[in-house]
């Protein structure tokens, strides 16, 4: 029957098409694969130039910590400097205000000193000059009541004389085979007064500030000493050359005293001659 022709069998390729679309949709998930591998890349670029920035970053931050501490230093340095500035301006006050004060002390002492000078001074000197007068006058009396034949110790001729006349009786003592001991203690007796006297009279020089009168004294202070070690030197080598004449036996003794001055000698003469010499004054 017309109505009932069986129909060609589409299925089979309905089937292989319906088979084959798949074929060819399971070929399309390649694409996605190869947008994958582009993000890997991309992000393994992207970490390359992320650690590029991190140095950037790092150097970036090593110079702003340079430049932070270059600043700390400055800030540092100029805190000293200030610091050192007002440590001097404040000593600067102390010295002028020190400064100060001793000008002002100064002043006063000197405005003290003026009148001192013009009032005590001078009544000073006139009681000074008064009391010297009267000194001088109660020892020429003195040396007058003892006979004291002493040369005049401002008196540059008077002082040379007796100097002279010295030396002269020191040097005809050395010509004597028996020199009088005795005369040579005299004689320092006397040169060791004159000295006494001469150094009064230095002093009183230098108070007031006589300058040749002081010179003057000076000079025959060092004559007089000179004198007086000369002739207990002459004196001590006069006796040990004839030590015989004034010795007896090897166990005498020799001794010759005064109260102004002290002088001894002691030897051994029996065997090895040996000679101890103590003179004070």
């Amino acid at each position: 029957m017309p109505g009932n022709t069986p129909k060609p069998p589409t299925s089979a390729k309905t089937q292989s098409s319906t088979t084959a679309s798949p074929t060819k949709n399971q070929s399309a998930p390649s694409k996605p694969s190869s947008s994958k591998s582009t993000k890997a890349e991309k992000g393994e670029k992207g970490e390359k130039l992320t650690a590029k920035q991190k140095k950037v970053l790092e150097q970036k931050k090593k110079e702003e910590e340079e430049k932070q501490r270059k600043e700390e230093e400055e800030r540092i340095r100029k805190e000293e400097e200030e610091e050192r500035k007002r440590k001097e301006e404040e000593e600067r006050k102390i010295n002028e205000e020190r400064r100060k004060k001793a000008e002002e002390e100064k002043k006063r002492l000197d405005e003290e000193k003026g009148s001192f000078d013009s009032e005590v001074i001078p009544s000073f000197k006139e009681k000074l000059h008064t009391l010297m007068i009267v000194a001088k006058e109660e020892d020429e009396w003195n040396k007058f009541v003892n006979c004291e034949n002493l040369p005049k110790l401002d008196d540059d001729v008077d002082m040379n004389n007796f100097i002279s006349s010295w030396r002269d009786l020191n040097e005809l003592a050395l010509k004597k085979e028996i020199r009088n001991i005795n005369e040579d203690f005299a004689m320092v007796v006397e040169g060791c007064k004159v000295m006494n006297e001469i150094e009064y009279l230095l002093v009183e020089s230098i108070a007031q500030s006589k300058k040749d009168l002081e010179t003057h004294c000076t000079k025959y202070l060092n004559y007089l000493s000179n004198c007086i070690v000369q002739t207990m030197d002459d004196a001590t080598a006069h006796i040990m050359q004839y030590f015989d004449k004034y010795l007896s036996s090897e166990n005498d003794q020799y001794q010759k005293v005064h109260p102004f001055i002290k002088y001894g000698i002691w030897t051994n003469i029996s065997k090895n001659l040996y000679v101890i010499f103590l003179i004070s004054q």
